[in-house]
């Protein structure tokens, strides 16, 4: 198992900025910025979330994201 660091904020606009200045800080570390664009809400079962997040080690995204992704039972806490 692999353990994810996930970062919140509470709009998108804010999400991104701090996925911007993460990735560029910490460059050979593997992120993922998560929004409703990458239509998550589609992402309709774990095997596809753990494909997604396959080797993604710094997740940055809005607190539902990642509630849904929680009560969905697609990451665990």
């Amino acid at each position: 198992h692999f353990q994810i660091l996930w970062f919140l904020a509470p709009t998108v606009a804010l999400c991104e900025q701090q996925h911007n200045y993460i990735s560029a800080q910490i460059a050979q570390v593997h992120t993922r910025f998560l929004s409703g664009a990458d239509n998550v809400d589609a992402w309709g079962d774990k095997a596809m979330w753990d494909a997604i997040l396959k080797n993604v080690r710094i997740v940055v995204s809005t607190y539902q994201i990642l509630l849904n992704a929680l009560d969905h039972g697609f990451v665990w806490r």
